[in-house]
């Protein structure tokens, strides 16, 4: 989180290394960079704070094998965002200027983004084998990408 201060009509901003901070005045990016600290008016600012580590988030998928046995796969996919700019232009980043929390839970959306184009390449596999290839090497396919779907456009 984000460490806003407030003293009299201006604030201070501090982020840790770890988040990447968009600056915006008028509609046009005035500030940007990870670990910033500066003052600002709030009257005319608007900023997001998004994460630039390695961020991880668990799901499960259960389908159907091409021979028609129900399998349970537990998945951990672990994301990083590269382009903040792109990032915050498609899901609201943005942070209180009073508490330095989002406004929304971005972290929440973007984990299910992620999740649902992984779980198109998992399902596209597990749907064209039988139960005893799904095991045996699916989790190798699968975190490969060889699967025909497996194309994930990144940020």
């Amino acid at each position: 989180m984000t460490t806003i201060t407030r003293f009299g009509f201006v604030r201070h901003l501090r982020a840790e290394p770890n988040q990447f901070i968009l600056h915006y005045r008028g509609g046009a990016i005035v500030r940007r960079g990870a670990g910033l600290a500066y003052w600002f008016m709030p009257l005319n600012a608007a900023i997001a704070q998004l994460p630039v580590e390695d961020v991880e988030t668990t799901f499960v998928l259960t389908e159907r094998t091409a021979d028609y046995q129900d399998v349970s796969v537990q998945s951990t996919l672990t994301y990083r965002v590269v382009d903040a700019e792109a990032a915050a232009a498609r899901i609201n980043f943005t942070v209180s200027l009073e508490s330095g929390a989002w406004v929304e839970e971005p972290l929440e959306r973007l984990a299910s983004l992620w999740s649902q184009r992984a779980r198109r390449s998992a399902r596209a596999y597990l749907t064209s084998v039988p139960l005893v290839d799904a095991v045996g090497r699916g989790a190798e396919v699968v975190r490969a990408g060889r699967s025909p779907t497996s194309a994930i456009s990144t940020w």
